[in-house]
């Protein structure tokens, strides 16, 4: 019986994940590769997904932080800051990219399409959630969108970077 919720709420955020713009992705992938170090920002559950994706970037050898966390340094002119919220309203989120953006920060912002994020952003990436949000409460079907597009976007960075699973295996914690 709970394979039925499952199946639908993977159906769901597949559908989602597959409507995003291939030019905003682009562009996206293009800062990666002009910038020297991302910065990611995100609140709550969103949050925890952020932290996985700043993990996989890492092993990508790719500089990332995750904004609040202990040893995240300053934020400089070149960084890409990138805030991840649903509403684009989530006020520690953009009152963080406020202040990354007067560092001289690229903004991009991921959240749901029609949102307007607080303060703006250079690029976004929009996940067309819409009507699709009652498949689970509150924002699960935006996390787990928000968790397959950046695994997603890291297979794309793998291609990109040509980095292979065994270089990014030389990046991963060996105390576990």
């Amino acid at each position: 019986m709970i394979s039925h919720y499952a199946l639908k709420l993977s159906s769901t955020v597949g559908e989602i994940v597959d409507e995003i713009s291939q030019p905003q992705v682009d562009r996206l992938i293009a800062e990666f590769r002009r910038r020297r170090r991302v910065f990611l920002c995100g609140s709550g559950r969103t949050g925890l997904i952020v932290r996985a994706f700043a993990m996989r970037l890492r092993h990508l050898g790719i500089d990332a932080w995750v904004i609040g966390e202990v040893g995240t340094p300053p934020v400089r002119k070149g960084d890409l800051f990138i805030a991840c919220s649903r509403s684009g309203r989530t006020a520690s989120v953009f009152s963080f990219a406020d202040l990354a953006k007067k560092e001289g920060a690229t903004i991009a912002f991921i959240g749901e399409r029609g949102s307007t994020p607080k303060g703006g952003a250079t690029l976004r990436v929009e996940l067309a959630i819409g009507g699709r949000a009652k498949a689970a409460p509150l924002g699960t079907v935006f996390e787990h969108a928000l968790f397959l597009f950046f695994d997603s976007l890291v297979l794309r960075l793998m291609e990109r970077l040509h980095q292979t699973e065994r270089q990014m295996k030389g990046r991963h914690a060996n105390l576990e």
